[in-house]
This record gives structure tokens, C-alpha cells and sequence, in this order.
């Protein structure tokens, strides 16, 4: 082949390749654009080209191979850089990720972009503090760009500053109204704020504005819905999550909404029903181990869901969700130490989550450490507000020091959270026993006996309703009146 005919050639392969490139045909656009990179490996343009092409075709691993040989080319070549920076972060390389981002910063320090994808690798990270440093420098260059005040709100929504989080929603909502994404976000941070009925009437908004096609309709159902499941509304709750199943079917994080909806709703029945279809479909995915033990766990088959735990650690031994469910499950059996162990993990994985610290907490009270019990349930309430159990157990403690005050606020504040639960009640009633108030105490139980889903705590409910009443029994043949009348009844 002549010189002349090897650059038309070259020619045909990247006009070949670019077309099929806008048709979407990626298979065939990769096969003329390597046929092309042959002919001329120098050439940069191609080598961005093919790294599109692996980013559709979600080849991470190969792509980062690309870009780094494009970039052995030009190592400052700032498209090329961006593109490795995303491929790093694909391949969960988040240090050589940033790496890359604040090397494109000091070629490019007033690129927002650039502070943009670096804030957010930092926020994936969990570096929430870093993260805000870097907006804070990126708003000052572009003081009204949204998607910076949206990476602020999702910030101060994880560092549970919840009003600061809804003020940066709102914000990047008046700069650009139509972002269904920014009013979804809004919606969720509503949701902590228990503005339920703000955050519907977002939402039914958007349904109305959109039309049929639009692909994000999913997304809007499944936040009604845990919309509806934080406002205690499990039945419409589960409507919505079947309505956005609809819209997109088998997508994982709506099917995990609607089986934790119907446990809600103490339907049985469907829950296993959809489990067992997961797991014939998935049967090597942990979500569904863990979903199949909780499903046990709620039927009180503590043994059973303990074996479907540790079958799903098997599959993923670092998941978070699993160990610290396993812990719960353990206490409950009423193996402490290795429940610890359990709970440990997740601390270590995530210091950011509450629930183990709550379970530690009672492990601590069983165990008849009441001081560290109390430090580690206010750290639970501390990095999770709107968990119950943690207010519950805390209650109780201040009940076991006669703190009685105390013990009625937190109370009050679980139920307020999770109204007639059953293990609320329960401990209600043990605060009112321990403060000689029988019959408040006895009121407590009687609620609970008549919930459907009461037989997990049924057992202790009916010894401690034993127990007051025996206390009744007695404080009635020890009362002035009691004696009177045993008097009258001798000398007659």
C-alpha cells in the first residue's frame, strides 16, 4: 500500500468511525478507530475517541489502559487527564483519582469543572470536610453555579446540617428550576426534616410536569415512597414503590424498597414471595441473603435468619448491612461476644453509622455497664436522629438510675418516631413498673398485646404484665384500706 493510499485509508477508518460513534454503534466505531490508531499512534484525537468508546461500553479497566498510553503522548493534556480521572474512580482508584484532579488544578486553577468532579470524588470518599474546602474555593469562582449548591446540600445533608442542606437545594433550584435532580434532593432532605407533605407535593409536582417518557419518573415514585414509609404510611408507601417497579422493572433499589414495604406492612406472604423471585434470578446477590434473614428475623425465626446472614457474608464478607444485622440477630440469641465482633466491623468500616453503636450500647447494659451503655447510645442518637431504638434503650437506662424525667422525654421521643411499636412499649411499661406507676405501666402492655406485630416481644410483654399484676395484688392487701377491712373482717 502507497503512502497516498495508506492516508486514505486512515481517512476512511476515522470518518467510519465517527459516524458509527454518533449512530451509537460502538462495536463497530472501535473497530475502525484501533484500524486507525495502527495507522498513526501519535495521533491524541484518537485515542479520546476510543476512551469515549470505552466509556460507553463501560470497559474501565481498558480504558484507563488507553487514556495512559494517550497520555505517555502529552502528560498534561487536559482532556486526557479528566478522562483517566474518571476511569480511576470507575475502577474505585479514588486516590489516583485525586491525584489526577488536583494535578489538573494547577494546570487549570479556575476550572469549576474540575473543582466540581474533584469535590465530588471527596464526597464519595466520605471526606465531607475536604469536600466543603473545595466548594467553598469553586463557589468563589462561579458564585451562582448549581451544581456546585447542589454538592453543597448533599454535603450538609450527610453531615446531618439539614437546613443548610435544604438552603443549597433551594439555591441551585433558583438558578436552574427545570433539574428534576436538585427537587428530588430537596425532597429527600424534607423527608429528614419529617416535612412530608412538602416534599409530596414537590414531587406529584414533577409527576405532572413530566411527561410519559420521562426516564427519571422511577426515581420520583421511589421517593414518594419512602417519602410515605417516614410519615408511618406503609400502605401508600407500597403503592408508589410498585408504581415506580412499573416503570423501570428489576431495578434493585426499588425491589429492596417494596419487600421492606410489605414486611412493613406485616405482609408475609408477598415479602417472601418477592424474596424467593430475587434470589432465583440473583442467587448470588447479598442484598437478598440479607432481605431473607430479615424476613426471618421479623417472623421471630432468629436461628434461621442467623443462617441466612452469615450465607450472605459468605458471598460479600465486608458488607456493612449484613454484619451489623448479624450483631443485632446475635444479641437477640443472646451471643454477646460474637455479636460484638460483628458490630465492630461496621464501626471500623463506617464510624458514620449509628445503629452499632446502639446494639454495642445494649450489649454494654447487658452486660451491667450502664455509664458506657449510655456514651454509646447518645453517640448512636448523635449520628442517627430518626433512630427509634436508640431513644427507647436510652429511656430505659434512665429508668435503671431513677431518672424518671429523663427516661419519660426519650420515651416520648421514640414513639414519636416509630408511634405503638411494640419494643417501645415494652420499655414504657418497664419505666413505669420501676416507677411504681402500675397501672400507666399495665395500659402500656394492653396497646402493645393488641399490635399485629407483637409476637417478638409478646413473651416479655405477658411476663412483666405477670409482674405488675402480682405488684397490684400486693400493694392492695398492703393499703390503709386493705388493712382496715382485714380488721373489721378478725374481729367479726
Amino acid at each position: 500500500m502507497n503512502k497516498r493510499t495508506s492516508q486514505q485509508h486512515f481517512n476512511f477508518c476515522v470518518n467510519k468511525a465517527t459516524r458509527k460513534l454518533r449512530l451509537r454503534q460502538m462495536g463497530k466505531s472501535r473497530h475502525y478507530i484501533e484500524q486507525a490508531i495502527e495507522l498513526n499512534p501519535f495521533n491524541i484525537t484518537l485515542y479520546l475517541r476510543y476512551s469515549q468508546i470505552l466509556r460507553y461500553t463501560r470497559e474501565w479497566t481498558k480504558g484507563e489502559e488507553i487514556t495512559k498510553r494517550a497520555l505517555s503522548l502529552d502528560p498534561n493534556h487536559k482532556k486526557l487527564l479528566l478522562r483517566l480521572g474518571y476511569f480511576s474512580q470507575k475502577l474505585n482508584k479514588f486516590e489516583e483519582s485525586r491525584i489526577i484532579y488536583e494535578k489538573l488544578l494547577k494546570i487549570s486553577p479556575k476550572d469549576i469543572d474540575v473543582y466540581r468532579l474533584l469535590a465530588f470524588l471527596l464526597y464519595k470518599m466520605k471526606r465531607y470536610e475536604e469536600t466543603k474546602k473545595i466548594l467553598e474555593k469553586g463557589i468563589q469562582i462561579e458564585p451562582n453555579n448549581d451544581r456546585i449548591m447542589n454538592l453543597f446540600g448533599l454535603v450538609y445533608e450527610e453531615l446531618k446540617q439539614y437546613d443548610l442542606a435544604v438552603e443549597y437545594f433551594d439555591r441551585a433550584i433558583s438558578v436552574d428550576p427545570k433539574k428534576d435532580l436538585y427537587i428530588r434532593n430537596l425532597c429527600c432532605t424534607l423527608q429528614k426534616l419529617e416535612q412530608y407533605e412538602k416534599a409530596e407535593k414537590l414531587l406529584l409536582g414533577l409527576l405532572q410536569k413530566n411527561n410519559e417518557n420521562n426516564p427519571n419518573k422511577w426515581k420520583i415514585y421511589n421517593i414518594l415512597g419512602t417519602t410515605m414509609d417516614s410519615k408511618k404510611d406503609y400502605k401508600k408507601a407500597n403503592e408508589y414503590f410498585q408504581l415506580a417497579l412499573e416503570c423501570k422493572p428489576k431495578t434493585g433499589v426499588v425491589i429492596e424498597n417494596l419487600i421492606f414495604s410489605y414486611l412493613d406492612l406485616r405482609d408475609f406472604t408477598n415479602s417472601q414471595k418477592l424474596i424467593d423471585q430475587c434470589l432465583q434470578n440473583e442467587p448470588k446477590n447479598p442484598t437478598y441473603y440479607n432481605l431473607k434473614a430479615l424476613y426471618f428475623d421479623e417472623i421471630g425465626e432468629y436461628e434461621k435468619s442467623r443462617i441466612w446472614f452469615e450465607n450472605g457474608l459468605k458471598i460479600d464478607p465486608n458488607s456493612t448491612d449484613i454484619h451489623n444485622n448479624l450483631g443485632y440477630n446475635l444479641i437477640k440469641i443472646g451471643e454477646l461476644d460474637q455479636a460484638k465482633v460483628h458490630l465492630e466491623k461496621v464501626i471500623k468500616s463506617d464510624p458514620n453509622i449509628g445503629n452499632p453503636f446502639n446494639h454495642l450500647g445494649y450489649i454494654e447494659e447487658l452486660n451491667g455497664n450502664l455509664s458506657q451503655a449510655k456514651v454509646l447510645y447518645k453517640k448512636s442518637m448523635q449520628l442517627s436522629p430518626r433512630y427509634y431504638r436508640a431513644k427507647s434503650n436510652l429511656a430505659n437506662l434512665y429508668s435503671k438510675l431513677n431518672k424518671f424525667d429523663k427516661a419519660i422525654q426519650y420515651i416520648e421521643k421514640a414513639n414519636h418516631l416509630k408511634p405503638n411499636n411494640p419494643e417501645i412499649l415494652l420499655n414504657w411499661s418497664k419505666i413505669f413498673l420501676r416507677n411504681e406507676n402500675y397501672l400507666l405501666a399495665n395500659e402500656k402492655i394492653e396497646i402493645a398485646l393488641k399490635i399485629n406485630d407483637v409476637q417478638n416481644v409478646k413473651p416479655q410483654l405477658l411476663l412483666i404484665q405477670k409482674e405488675i399484676n402480682e405488684k397490684l395484688i400486693n400493694s392492695i392487701e398492703l393499703s390503709p384500706i386493705a388493712n382496715v377491712k382485714s380488721d373489721v373482717s378478725e374481729n367479726n
